[in-house]
């Protein structure tokens, strides 16, 4: 006898990735939900076990992984895919709303060309993810990564204290919780270069700035169509375009910048300030009205970040693009969802038998 016929809604990364681990070992599935079968349900298990250049895919669980206060060392080159984040208020259409939670992400000596995507790491005021020059025992090592990619993930915080080649872009950053000794949402050194942060969402609300370069001059620094909340500061000889600044906030104690096609709350008189130096300002648009800019008046959700249709940011980045995370050839990407399908509609005809079989029919949705 049959079965009734059955509607499942699930992420395609989870339907496919646990039938994939069968029968090619370089996907791996990572699930710490009580009575699930996964390869690993420790998150630092599967990176210590996974070959180079595998691709690791973390699926959402009211729990963080390894336990609250884990460090978690990445010192190879993975991919490291999680569902996105916001996945219920902004109506993902999946049934697993749960986040795949990491409290402290350390990315080390030899984890060169790695991506980190669809993670939540926004967890109390000593939650961050860092690019070091680290070993996986903690010790010192001789040199940062190269080619690393911080991408769609919900964080809290950002350090970038050595390495090349590194892209942090299409993030949610939220440093909500007020913690001594902090001077930036994003945190670099000089002893890092080449660095773009691009189409992020930086809405830190304590003090502190949304980028700080701890007063070093950068090589190769591009800080391009991001949406900040407070101000960038102690950062010398970088590439600020098409960003939009919020709160009346711009530059502080920044020399020798090229700052172009940003839009400003404040004025032109109060946006580069007294301390800096030798910075070459064109084509920024000043005084805007912060509730002309968004969808919505008050943004909280990122998705409510949008321009908004009559904008004074629309059009005036470099090239004719929009300014802020939205804008641009690499726009941000609401609840960080991966861009792989994630299937919307599963039925089935229930058990089959070996003459008749079984039916299956699939509705998927794909995500750039």
């Amino acid at each position: 006898m049959k079965s009734p016929k059955k509607t499942f809604i699930y992420p395609l990364l989870i339907f496919v990735s646990g039938m994939i681990t069968k029968t090619n070992a370089t996907i791996i599935q990572v699930n710490n939900n009580p009575g699930t079968a996964a390869d690993h349900s420790s998150l630092q298990a599967a990176i210590d076990n996974a070959n180079d250049n595998d691709t690791l895919y973390v699926v959402g669980s009211p729990d963080l992984y390894d336990g609250r206060f884990s460090v978690i060392r990445l010192n190879k080159p993975l991919t490291i895919i999680g569902p996105g984040y916001f996945l219920g208020e902004n109506n993902g259409g999946v049934a697993n709303n749960e986040t795949a939670k990491v409290f402290r992400l350390i990315i080390g000596e030899g984890a060169n060309n790695t991506l980190v995507m669809g993670l939540d790491m926004n967890h109390d005021g000593s939650s961050f993810t860092s690019i070091e020059n680290t070993k996986r025992d903690g010790s010192t090592g001789t040199q940062g990564p190269t080619n690393v990619t911080i991408k769609r993930n919900m964080i809290q915080r950002v350090y970038i204290d050595a390495g090349t080649n590194i892209v942090v872009e299409q993030n949610f950053i939220d440093y909500a919780v007020n913690s001594g000794g902090i001077r930036g949402t994003i945190e670099m050194r000089s002893t890092a270069s080449n660095i773009l942060i691009q189409n992020n969402i930086m809405v830190n609300r304590r003090d502190g700035a949304s980028i700080d370069g701890r007063d070093d001059t950068f090589s190769g620094v591009t800080i391009k169509n991001n949406t900040l909340l407070n101000e960038i500061e102690d950062l010398h000889g970088a590439e600020i375009i098409n960003n939009i600044f919020l709160n009346d906030l711009g530059l502080k104690n920044c020399d020798n910048g090229q700052v172009k096609n940003n839009v400003f709350t404040s004025a032109v008189d109060i946006v580069i300030d007294g301390e800096s130096t030798g910075n070459t300002a064109s084509d920024n648009v000043f005084s805007v009205n912060q509730s002309s800019l968004f969808v919505e008046d008050i943004p909280a959700l990122d998705s409510e970040y949008q321009l908004d249709e009559n904008s004074p940011a629309k059009g005036v980045g470099f090239n004719g693009v929009d300014a802020g995370a939205y804008g641009g050839p690499s726009p941000y990407q609401p609840s960080g969802i991966p861009p792989i399908p994630i299937i919307t509609e599963l039925t089935t005809t229930g058990v089959g038998t070996e003459s008749e079989g079984i039916t299956i029919r699939v509705k998927a949705r794909s995500n750039q």
